[in-house]
């Protein structure tokens, strides 16, 4: 969490960076009404722009290697890329591509967000326990058992006295009912 919000940050800031560099009447009026007018010039805000880009980058590359996500990486890599090439086209007077600058920032928004839900998705997948001890009504016998991920089970047949288990009226699977741990779908909730 800390991370997306250390992104989204970071991405507001070069956007608003960016729209300095672009001469956004709004931005620049506000920037002078606080007292910061100083910052409005190309030499200062292009650095900052950069900076802003590096630490979204940063952030994104420390996030997306915990958890192996270096597809989301490479995209927010390849949007910031963008709005660099975006900004030194404009600069140098090629074309005013100003739209290639947020683009490159509506993608990098985009991979922080993607990111940000799959490390969520990853995060509860790893502290699910797949493990449960079951325990016979009928003869007390405990035997521990794997739970499955994708689907619950309804009906298990006791490995020492025979006796076909199912799930109490409310219960989802056998687990939640004689299992010393609740089925991974109730372990979320």
């Amino acid at each position: 969490m800390k991370n997306l919000i250390g992104q989204l940050i970071f991405i507001i800031g070069a956007g608003v960076t960016a729209a300095c560099c672009l001469g956004v009447p709004i931005i620049i009026m506000s920037l002078g009404a606080i007292g910061l007018s100083f910052l409005i010039h190309d030499a200062v805000l292009i650095p900052i722009f950069i900076l802003f880009l590096c630490l979204t980058l940063f952030f994104l590359y420390r996030s997306t290697q915990k958890f192996h996500l270096m597809k989301i990486f490479y995209l927010g890599f390849g949007g910031a890329l963008s709005s660099v090439i975006g900004l030194v086209l404009l600069m140098i007077g090629v074309t005013p591509i100003a739209w290639l600058i947020y683009l490159g920032l509506l993608i990098l928004l985009i991979s922080s967000i993607w990111n940000f839900f799959m490390n969520r998705k990853i995060s509860h997948a790893s502290n699910t326990i797949l493990e449960s001890i079951i325990t016979c009504p009928k003869c007390g016998f405990k035997k521990q058992e794997t739970m499955p991920t994708n689907s619950c089970e309804y009906f298990y047949t006791c490995t020492q006295c025979g006796e076909r288990l199912k799930p109490f009226k409310g219960d989802c699977c056998v687990f939640c009912s004689y299992g010393s741990v609740k089925c991974p779908s109730k372990q979320g909730k």
